[in-house]
């Protein structure tokens, strides 16, 4: 839909810094990451895991065999842009998650961060 700014990484540093990766979800339409004290980010475009040094790729049209499960408990270090459209999840153990935006007229990535005063808190990349 748009490109990531340098808000949203310091925001969900902010927030995420030190919990954990609670669940990591994929299905034919989107990979979901949710971490307690953020909510959970969706991609419906494409993800890229780094885990042990190894790359995998998730799109929506491509099936692979990435042991997400292996993400799941790590500990959050940081979020960052290294790209307009790619907001990278850094893990303390070297381990990352890339979520990939685009422009289109459909969101490529939503991230929820719950309620607040009756209204849903969420960012729309």
């Amino acid at each position: 839909m748009k490109a990531f700014d340098n808000e949203i990484a310091g925001t969900l540093t902010n927030l995420g810094a030190g919990d954990i990766v609670e669940t990591m979800q994929i299905g034919l339409w989107d990979l979901q990451v949710a971490v307690p004290m953020i909510g959970s980010i969706s991609t419906a475009v494409k993800s890229t895991i780094s885990i042990s040094g190894k790359k995998y790729e998730w799109s929506d049209d491509t099936p692979n065999s990435a042991p997400y499960g292996l993400l799941v408990g790590q500990e959050i270090a940081s979020f960052e842009l290294t790209d307009p459209y790619v907001l990278r999840m850094n893990l303390k153990s070297g381990d990352y998650v890339e979520f990939y935006s685009d422009e289109s007229q459909y969101e490529a990535v939503v991230i929820h961060m719950g309620m607040k005063d009756g209204c849903h808190l969420m960012e729309i990349f």
